[in-house]
Parts: structure tokens; C-alpha cells; sequence
């Protein structure tokens, strides 16, 4: 996998960096103007690779995340509409008692078809991909649907539960995404006839 070369350009000036300054000569003007180096947080936002870092603080412990992101060629590595390389690189370190102070790393690496941008926005990508995948799929099936609840050993009744749920949870999306799950039951005991209506592709107004 070859990552594309990150040269920014200018279209009528030349950039010479130094270790404390930048100068930049404009054509229109042979005289030149001397201006401080902007901080790496700003340089980053602005050309790739893209970064920038978060710090979180919950659940009994600390998570410091360094979001990175690179451009990448298709054709490279073989993966038709991919533009972006995603890498997070996450520190835990657990902040409960009796429990050990040591930070573990982990490096994640994820593939997108946004060109890149600013490492914020994809760090908000990958947020609501672990919320879609816990708070509106597993929650839903296990706090809403209880699917923790069913005791039963037969497979091909645990099967046709599974798939019901999986159609509830597609018809609440597409036809009820405004209403709260214990709204849409609590509708559907005065109403049964809400649940025809979904079934049928009838949104619930």
C-alpha cells in the first residue's frame, strides 16, 4: 500500500521553511515578506496528513486518541473508490482503584471513500460507527427486543426471532425514526393496527 506524497502547492508562490520562520516570495512582488511558522495543530488541518488528537474521560478510565489521515491511490491498493486512510492510534490507561495504571496502545486503521479532510470529521465518522453498531443494533435488540430473554433451545425458533427483530429494527428506521421505541410500544398496545401499517410500509404519523 503506497501512500500519495503530501506536497502542497501554491498557485503564484514559493514556500522556503525554516526551523523558526516561513518565507514566502510572491511573484507580483520580488520583496519579501517574512512571516512566523503557524503551530503544527493549524498546519495539520490544512494539508495532509490530516491530525488531530482527543482526550476522554469515563467509564473508569482515560482514552487519549491521535487521529491521522492520509491520502491513498486505488489503484495502489487494489480497492476501487477508496481515497482516505484512517489511523488511530488510542491510549487507555484505567483510572479505577486497585486496578493497574499502566496505558495500553492501540493502533486502528480504517478505509474511506471521502477524500481527505479534516481528522475531526472522521473521528466523528468512526464515534457514530461504534454507536450505530451498540446503541441503535445490540441496545435496541437486548434493552428493547430482549433478546437475552429467550430461554428456548430450539435453533429454529431463535432463528425466526432474529429475523423479526432485524425487520422491526429496518421498519422503525425507515417509517418511525422519530418515535421512541417505548413510544412505538406503547402505540401499539392502544393501536394494533400500527404494526399492520408498518408491516405494510405505512409510516406512523
Amino acid at each position: 500500500m503506497r501512500l500519495s506524497p503530501a506536497t502542497p502547492s501554491t498557485a503564484n508562490a514559493k514556500t522556503y521553511s525554516s526551523s523558526s520562520k516561513t518565507t514566502v516570495i510572491s511573484s507580483s512582488s520580488s520583496k519579501a515578506t517574512y512571516r512566523p511558522r503557524r503551530s503544527p495543530a493549524h498546519c495539520s488541518d490544512r494539508f495532509p496528513p490530516f491530525a488531530c488528537e482527543t482526550k476522554d474521560r469515563g467509564h473508569g478510565r482515560i482514552e487519549c486518541q491521535k487521529i491521522q489521515v492520509h491520502p491513498i491511490e486505488p489503484i495502489a491498493c487494489g480497492l476501487p473508490h477508496v481515497r482516505s486512510l484512517v489511523v488511530i492510534t488510542k491510549q487507555t490507561s484505567s483510572t479505577s482503584p486497585g486496578v493497574s495504571k499502566e496505558s495500553k496502545e492501540t493502533v486502528s486503521h480504517y478505509l474511506g471513500s471521502l477524500i481527505p479532510q479534516s481528522a475531526q470529521r472522521f473521528a466523528r465518522l468512526v464515534r457514530g460507527r461504534w454507536g450505530g453498531c451498540e446503541i441503535r443494533n445490540h441496545w435496541v435488540r437486548d434493552a428493547q427486543l430482549e433478546e437475552d430473554a429467550t430461554r428456548s433451545k430450539n435453533l429454529n425458533l431463535k432463528r425466526n426471532l432474529a429475523v423479526s427483530r432485524c425487520g422491526v429494527i429496518a421498519l422503525k428506521a425507515r417509517h418511525a425514526s422519530h418515535l421512541s421505541w417505548p413510544t412505538i410500544f406503547e402505540l401499539s398496545s392502544l393501536r394494533p393496527a400500527i404494526l399492520c401499517n408498518l408491516v405494510c410500509n405505512h409510516a406512523i404519523k
